[in-house]
C-alpha cells in the first residue's frame, strides 16, 4: 500500500535506459533529464538553467524493475526557480494507450473533460493513485517550495484533488510532435521578406504563468523572431524544464503570417541538436534519449483554436494531464511577483 511507499535517490542519468523504454509515456520525467543541465553544473548567471541534481524512485539503485513490473514510480522536483513536481507511474502506459485509441475515434475537438470524468468514474488504478498521492506528500516534505503537482496524469487527478481538498483546474491534452522534423529551408528567406530574423537572446517576459526568474533561466532554451534591426521580439516559444514546449505567443499585429510555424520548427531543430554531442557514457545516454524523445506540449480544454493550430502542424493528440495544488497553495502561487 502507499502508506509503506519509500523513495530512493537516483542519479538522473542512471534512469535514462529504463525511462527510454516507455516513451512517449515518460516524456514528463525523461524530458526533464535531457532538458536540464546534468548534476554538478553551476549556473554562471540568471540566464543559465540550473541542473537537475537528483531523482527519486520507488525502487533502490541497482535494482531496476523488470519490463513486466507495473507497480513502481519515479518522481522529481524541477530545478528552482520552478516550483513544480513531476510524478510518473508505470501504470500510466496502459491508461495512456487506451486514451490515445479513444481520441482516434473522436471527430472535431479532442480536448474535453470526458477523459477526466471517465477516469473518475473508474477510479483509475486505486493502488497506483494512492502511491502517487503518497509520493507527492514525501516530495513536498523534501522540497517545501515545490507546491505545484504538474503534468499529472488525468487518471490520478480526482484522487489527488480530493486528498488536498484542491479546486478543479480543468485538464489539458498532451500533443506529441511529428516523428519527422518539419523543413526549415525557406524559413529565413520568408522572415527576411517580413523584415524579421530568428534569434535566441531573449531577456525578460510578461508571462502570466511563470515568474521572470523562470523565464530568464530558460532563455537559452528559447527561440524567437524579432525585427532585423534588433527591436522587441514579435513571436517566441521556449522549451520548459520538463522538455515540453510552451509560452508560444505571437503579437496580434504579426499573426496569420506563419511565424508560429517557423519558430516552432526552429525550436524543434534546436532541441534535436542540443544533446547530439559528447563522448562520455552519460552524454551518449542523454543523446540517445533525446533522439527518441518526441517534443510535446499541452493544450487547455476547450481551446479549439490551439488544437487546430497544432493538429495542422502535424502534432498528435494523446492523453490528458492536470495541474493540482491546494487552495492555500493557489493563493501563494497567485501572489508570486510577476
Amino acid at each position: 500500500m502507499a502508506a509503506t511507499l519509500q523513495l530512493y535517490e537516483h542519479d538522473p542519468a542512471s534512469l535514462l535506459p529504463l525511462l527510454t523504454k516507455f516513451l512517449p509515456h515518460t516524456q514528463a520525467v525523461l524530458g526533464a533529464i535531457v532538458s536540464c543541465p546534468p548534476p554538478g553544473q553551476t549556473p554562471q548567471s540568471a540566464l543559465d538553467a540550473p541542473p537537475l541534481e537528483t531523482m527519486w524512485a520507488s525502487f533502490p539503485p541497482g535494482n531496476l524493475p523488470s519490463d513486466s513490473d507495473t507497480d513502481w514510480l519515479v518522481t522529481l522536483a524541477l530545478p528552482a526557480p520552478s516550483e513544480q513536481i513531476r510524478i510518473w507511474h508505470r501504470a500510466e502506459v496502459e491508461l495512456n494507450n487506451e486514451e490515445i485509441e479513444r481520441v482516434k475515434q473522436i471527430e472535431g475537438s479532442v480536448v474535453s473533460t470526458e477523459a477526466l470524468r471517465e477516469a473518475e468514474s473508474k477510479g483509475g488504478n486505486e493502488d497506483a493513485a494512492a502511491q502517487v498521492i503518497e509520493a507527492r506528500r514525501i516530495m513536498r516534505e523534501k522540497y517545501p517550495a515545490h507546491f505545484v503537482m504538474g503534468q499529472l496524469n488525468a487518471a490520478w487527478e480526482p484522487a489527488l484533488r480530493h486528498a488536498l481538498m484542491a479546486p478543479g483546474r480543468g485538464i489539458c491534452r498532451v500533443f506529441l510532435a511529428p516523428e519527422e522534423l518539419p523543413s526549415t529551408g525557406l524559413d529565413e528567406e520568408r522572415l527576411r521578406e517580413l523584415g524579421l530574423k530568428l534569434d535566441t537572446t531573449r531577456v525578460g517576459d510578461e508571462g502570466e504563468y511563470h515568474p521572470p526568474k523562470y523565464i530568464l533561466a530558460r532563455s537559452k532554451y528559447t527561440t524567437l523572431v524579432r525585427p532585423i534591426d534588433g527591436g522587441d521580439p514579435v513571436c517566441w516559444v521556449l522549451t520548459h524544464a520538463d522538455g515540453s514546449l510552451g509560452a508560444l505567443y505571437t503579437l496580434p499585429e504579426w499573426r496569420r503570417k506563419g511565424l508560429a510555424k517557423i519558430v516552432v520548427a526552429e525550436r524543434l531543430r534546436a532541441m534535436a541538436e542540443s544533446n547530439s554531442e559528447g563522448s562520455g557514457e552519460g552524454d551518449r545516454a542523454r543523446a540517445e534519449a533525446s533522439r527518441r524523445l518526441r517534443a510535446n506540449l499541452q493544450v487547455e480544454e476547450h481551446n479549439e483554436a490551439s488544437e487546430a493550430l497544432w493538429t495542422g502542424l502535424g502534432w498528435e493528440p494523446a492523453w490528458c494531464v492536470a495541474w493540482v495544488y491546494s487552495q492555500e497553495d493557489q493563493e501563494k502561487y497567485r501572489s508570486v511577483p510577476k
